[in-house]
């Protein structure tokens, strides 16, 4: 008997999951296939504006081309331009492309704001029912179709492949300099010219759509069966907390994600991309094994808040009661600081809407006359969304006033930087690096032994525990490294820094170092190279936190300890890198390392074509400063023992309890 109780509860899942027998799917026709004929009916349509449009092509070759988008999808923002400008190559043949609106939360306003701010003279269609992505099997933005003078579907799929995601096993967004293959122009060329299209049907990677009335669950989403079934989570009570405190530290007014989640209206418009991404454990960004220490950034969702999150969304992601929201969330500005002291302004830069903007450099001086420390520190930009990272290095060309009573940092061997090569092979990696040597003049070697400050995605100000400050040289420049990231429109963006400086010399002066190498050479199509860095402690030291580096072909990224008695253990793995997210791991509690420990970094890069990140798997690869190049930097920021001969108590690492200022 409870063999058929399992197989009847079994099939009654795979109903629900396949949306039969549930009211709130409608009862339409399966999407129709490639090669198919559309009917009269799916061919009628009204825009935006009310406006009818019959979508047969005209012509005996003439061709329709439906594209699906989203006011404030990012992938829907980058292929904007590239649908205007497919279009304007085919001015004067018979082709008419429209744009499809299927989401129920982009008002008729917005979406001809978007078309005019994107310069697409398309006609907005309006599905915000969703019936028309239902018939042409449309789940995302960026999804196109191609129809023939014949009413047949000829193409479904990606406009390209230059833009895209990971879509499973966590986070990872690529963004190619060109496309390899251009699907749609490629389609509608043939369509045009009477040929066979190659490439009929791809698949489109974008936001997920989110009409007024819901499509049925993915099929291919698993069916749970345990205790989250029972639930029925509503928004006030279980899903906005958790949204507050994992997905507004970036999608806020102000924040660095590209559209805000703030009210309940605009995050049920998102709510089938939010159960995609937590799912699949793309978003909340985080990308440590957690077998692999504990770290109290840690972004990371535990599998009852994602089934919680998912489970809200099968359900109709119903409201609940508004009197048991949580009060709206106030997010630190730099206003709790006081005044900055010192504000210094990058010149305004304008972002193109589209291509690879190279590394930006950019010189502020600071006029100083003595030694400063920095308590904190916020960078701005007043356009947050095109700025993927900013380094800023602290050149000291001078003592100073002073300089004796600097804290003690370690010298800096520039031959450090060869390890991996033979002595009688260094003169063959100096000529290959010659390029490069200008960076060495800057601070912390231009980034290779360490930084000044630093601003990723999803950071916000740095703040250091009173007692703890950064050391701001008598005189210094700072230099920034800034990398801008087109979005689809083009863009001014004004970077500012800010700092907040200490009355005098800390009890303890911050220090970031880096364990790097410029000698590897990865070979084309190499899948796996593995390439170390190793940076051995002069003296006992306190760790604080760990930022792995790498450019568009890292792959993995581990830091290892080795202590003096031979132990050793593993500090941090991250098994999938991303470039875009270059997190700070900041250990839960410091970690004191005694004096001749070994820190070893160790990457792993994929140049082949299978890695979809990759600018060119047919080059040889070296070091250079360039994303298309490829760098290897274990950041570790740590507090020096300040005493030449001391030694931490054990020959090991410890765990002690932390002072007041770490917790």
């Amino acid at each position: 008997m409870s063999g058929c109780v399992a197989v009847l509860a079994t099939w009654f899942a795979l109903l629900a999951a396949s949306g039969e027998g549930d009211d709130r799917f409608p009862r339409t026709p399966p999407p129709v296939e490639i090669g198919s004929t559309l009917d009269g009916a799916t061919l009628e349509a009204r825009d935006v504006a009310g406006a009818k449009h019959d979508l047969a092509p005209g012509g005996e070759r003439g061709a329709v081309v439906l594209a699906w988008t989203g006011v404030d999808c990012p992938m829907a923002r980058v292929y904007a331009p590239r649908l205007a400008t497919i279009a304007a190559g085919l001015a004067g043949r018979p082709v008419r492309f429209f744009l499809v609106g299927s989401n129920a939360h982009d008002s008729p306003e917005e979406l001809r704001s978007f078309v005019k701010t994107h310069r697409m003279p398309f006609p907005v269609l309006d599905d915000r029912d969703g019936s028309l992505a239902r018939r042409l099997g449309a789940r995302r933005t960026t999804h196109v179709v191609v129809l023939d003078a014949r009413r047949r579907i000829r193409y479904r799929g990606a406009v390209d492949d230059q833009y895209g995601y990971r879509e499973s096993g966590g986070v990872g967004t690529y963004r190619k300099d060109a496309p390899r293959r251009h699907h749609l122009r490629e389609a509608i060329t043939a369509v045009l010219e009477g040929r066979k299209v190659e490439v009929a049907s791809t698949k489109a990677l974008g936001c997920a759509l989110a009409p007024s009335v819901p499509f049925p669950p993915n099929p291919s989403s698993p069916v749970r069966g345990d205790e989250s079934d029972a639930e029925r989570p509503t928004f006030h009570e279980r899903i906005e907390p958790l949204i507050q405190e994992h997905c507004q530290p970036c999608h806020r007014a102000g924040g660095a994600a590209p559209f805000a989640l703030t009210g309940f209206d605009e995050i049920r418009g998102w709510a089938p991309t939010i159960r995609e991404v937590v799912s699949a454990r793309r978003m909340p960004p985080w990308n440590a094994d957690p077998r692999h220490g504990r770290f109290r950034n840690d972004r990371s969702l535990d599998a009852r808040t994602v089934r919680l999150f998912e489970r809200w969304v099968d359900v109709g992601a119903p409201r609940g009661d508004p009197a048991s929201a949580p009060p709206p969330r106030s997010w630190p500005d730099g206003s709790e600081l006081g005044p900055p002291d010192l504000v210094l302004e990058v010149p305004q830069f304008r972002v193109p809407a589209t291509g690879r903007v190279p590394y930006r450099y950019v010189t502020l001086a600071t006029s100083f006359p003595e030694d400063r420390w920095v308590r904190a520190a916020r960078f701005r930009s007043t356009a947050p969304e095109v700025v993927h990272h900013v380094l800023a290095f602290a050149s000291d060309p001078r003592p100073g006033p002073g300089a004796a009573e600097r804290p003690w940092t370690p010298t800096f061997n520039v031959f450090q930087l060869l390890q991996g090569a033979d002595p009688k092979d260094w003169p063959r990696w100096i000529e290959r690096n010659r390029a490069h040597l200008w960076q060495l003049r800057v601070g912390n070697a231009g980034g290779l032994n360490g930084y000044f400050l630093a601003m990723l995605p999803g950071d916000e100000a740095t703040v250091y525990p009173p007692g703890r400050a950064k050391l701001l040289p008598a005189g210094a420049s700072i230099l920034l490294q800034l990398h801008y990231t087109p979005n689809g429109v083009e863009t001014e963006s004004r970077t500012t820094l800010s700092l907040w400086l200490a009355d005098g010399p800390p009890a303890e002066a911050v220090d970031v170092r880096g364990a790097s190498t410029v000698v590897f050479e990865i070979p084309p199509g190499a899948s796996d190279h593995r390439v170390e860095a190793r940076f051995e402690l002069p003296r006992a030291a306190r760790l604080l936190s760990l930022r792995p580096h790498m450019h568009l072909r890292g792959k993995s990224f581990t830091y290892l300890v080795e202590y003096p008695d031979g132990s050793g253990d593993t500090l941090l793995h991250v098994p999938r890198y991303d470039f875009d997210w270059q997190h700070e791991y900041s250990l839960e509690e410091p970690l004191s390392l005694p004096r001749g420990t070994v820190l070893r970094a160790v990457g792993t890069f994929d140049n082949s074509a299978a890695n979809p990140y990759n600018p060119d798997p047919t080059k040889t690869v070296y070091f250079g400063l360039q994303s298309e190049e490829e760098m290897l930097i274990g950041y570790f920021e740590v507090i020096w023992d300040q005493r030449p001969s001391a030694v931490s108590a054990g020959s090991r690492g410890q765990r002690p309890d932390a002072p007041e200022s770490d917790r």
